[in-house]
Order: structure tokens, then C-alpha cells, then sequence
């Protein structure tokens, strides 16, 4: 009694099979010796190709599902925490790849624009500045002390106690080389005299802060978050406004809502409405809003170049 295997296999699909392999691989795949194309002739599969979509990647799935299940306590697999760094992980490797491409897609303008800023003004390309970072130790609220400078001329300094990680952050200079130096650490104001003729054409595309995808790959920012504030002046806002030190509950960012809606900080009023930006986004942030957020910042920008020209 002869058995014809071929229509056997096409008629018989396995359980496994089902699981793992859609309804177009899975006919693909069934025909084991042979399969004959429009002409008659008969055209030989691959059977390492058959091997690896048909056993392996199976396999593969099926020992880390069998890994997660089995060494895993349950308690951890059941605990809210876990959930929540599995999502730090999505989104840490979300920003690695986000500020990688990026780099890449805008690496003409990391060459082109150095050589303008030093034909524009005398000073240093890249600007590095403290700003304030996400808290370590949430539960502890653990003030974190660091040196600001009060005033440039007297060169006197004092301890800013701060919720947050200080770290550096860098800039393309778009202002004067120590402009700061008379004034001290003060907000930004229309038709600011301290920013260069280049530096007027940056800030509105917000090409100064391009280099920021370098503090996202060490880890000290995200894609998207609220963004990160200079020490002289957290200290003064987290007195003046109570919930400003939820601010800290999250990894700073490039981009993030209230950045879409609102314009750079200028006053106390300003920094309230922000902040309720970026409150919503820390208690319901996802790599599905991340994206639309990115979106609408790379929309806005365009929209900027629009109504300039």
C-alpha cells in the first residue's frame, strides 16, 4: 500500500504548525519535496530555509516562553514594578535607536554648522550647561546639592539643593560668548540682544539643541519627557509652585507636549501652564504617544519654516 506524503502533509496541519506559522508560510512551507510552478516543472525547496521558519524559530519562541514561565518567580511576573521597568526598558531602547537614526539622518548639519557658528561669532562651537535630571531616589526625595553661580562678577557661588541628578547638558552656542556674565542666569526675552545672527535662525528650528541626541545615548535624557531645567532656577520654582518637583518623576527629554503648545519659560505663568503638560504626560506616557509627540514636534518645526518664508 503506497502512501502519497505530499498530499498527506498538505491535507494533515499540524497544531504546531497552526501556532506558529501563518496560513500563507504554512502552504509554502508543506510542500517538503516539491511543488510545481505555471510551466509543470517541478521546483525543489530549500530545505535549510524549510528547516529554520519550520523548527527553529519555533523553538526559539517556545524556550523563552518555557524560560520566562518557569525561572521567573511569580511574584515578580505579578508585581506592578516589574511592568513598569519592563517599560523603561521599551523605552530606553526606543531612545537608542530614535537618537542613532537621527544622528545619521542629521550628521550634514553637525558639519555644516560648527563652521558657521565660528564664522558668525568668537566662542567655543558646543555649549555645556548644568540641568537638572530625573530623581534617583524617588522614594527618598533625596536632595541632590550642587554649585550655581550666583553673580559672574564677584564670582561668588552657593549650594542649590535640587530633587534631581545634575548632569551636562550640550548645546550649539547660539549666543554671545559669556553672555551671562553681567546679567546672571535669567530667562530668555523677545528680541534677547545676547543671542548671535545665527543663533536667531537656530532657535526657531531648534537647531541648538541637536546635540542633545548625544545626552540621550549616554542616558541622561529621552526622546520625550519634560525638559530638563537649569539649578538656578529649580530651586526658586519648586517653592514657588508645589507640584513642580513631580517634574522629577521622569527622565527629562528632547521634545515633549508642553513644548508643542508653549513657547520657551518667561515667567512663573508660563512655567505653571507647562507644567500641567507635563504632568499628563509623566501619569499616561507610552511608546505609541512618544510617537505622535515626535510627530507633531517634526510638524511644528515645518509649520515654523512655512510662516517665515
Amino acid at each position: 500500500m503506497s502512501i502519497n506524503l505530499n498530499s498527506a502533509t498538505l491535507k494533515s496541519k499540524s497544531f504546531f504548525s497552526k501556532l506558529w506559522i501563518t496560513d500563507e508560510g504554512l502552504i509554502k512551507m508543506n510542500y517538503f519535496s516539491s511543488t510545481r510552478n505555471q510551466s509543470g516543472n517541478v521546483k525543489r525547496s530549500n530545505p535549510l530555509k524549510r528547516l529554520y521558519y519550520q523548527y527553529i524559530v519555533p523553538h526559539v519562541f517556545l524556550g523563552i516562553l518555557i524560560f520566562v514561565l518557569l525561572f521567573i518567580p511569580r511574584k515578580l511576573l505579578a508585581h506592578k514594578h516589574f511592568f513598569k521597568a519592563l517599560q523603561e526598558i521599551i523605552k530606553r531602547c526606543f531612545d537608542l535607536i530614535g537618537s542613532l537614526t537621527a544622528l545619521i539622518l542629521t550628521s550634514l548639519v553637525f558639519i555644516i554648522l560648527p563652521v558657521l557658528i565660528k564664522l558668525d561669532s568668537k566662542g567655543s562651537i558646543l555649549y555645556q550647561q548644568f540641568r537638572i535630571g530625573k530623581n534617583c531616589r524617588k522614594r527618598e526625595r533625596r536632595a541632590v546639592s550642587i554649585s550655581v553661580e550666583v553673580e559672574r562678577r564677584k564670582m561668588s557661588r552657593r549650594k542649590a539643593d535640587c530633587l534631581g541628578k545634575p548632569f551636562k547638558v550640550y548645546k550649539f552656542r547660539s549666543m554671545k560668548q559669556n553672555a551671562e556674565k553681567t546679567t546672571g542666569p535669567v530667562w530668555e526675552i523677545d528680541n534677547d540682544p545676547r543671542v548671535t545672527k545665527l543663533g536667531k535662525f537656530m532657535r526657531p528650528y531648534h537647531l541648538d539643541e541637536f546635540p542633545q541626541f548625544i545626552n540621550i545615548l549616554k542616558g541622561d535624557m529621552s526622546l520625550v519627557g519634560p525638559r530638563p531645567e537649569r539649578p538656578e532656577f529649580t530651586s526658586q520654582l519648586e517653592t514657588t509652585i508645589p507640584q513642580y518637583k513631580r517634574r522629577f518623576d521622569a527622565k527629562p527629554g528632547l521634545t515633549g507636549p508642553a513644548q508643542i503648545s508653549c513657547g520657551y519659560d518667561r515667567s512663573i505663568e508660563g512655567v505653571n501652564e507647562k507644567l500641567k503638560y507635563d504632568l499628563q504626560y509623566i501619569e499616561s506616557n507610552g511608546i505609541k504617544k512618544d510617537c505622535k509627540i515626535i510627530w507633531d514636534t517634526v510638524k511644528k518645526i515645518v509649520s515654523t519654516h512655512d510662516n517665515s518664508s
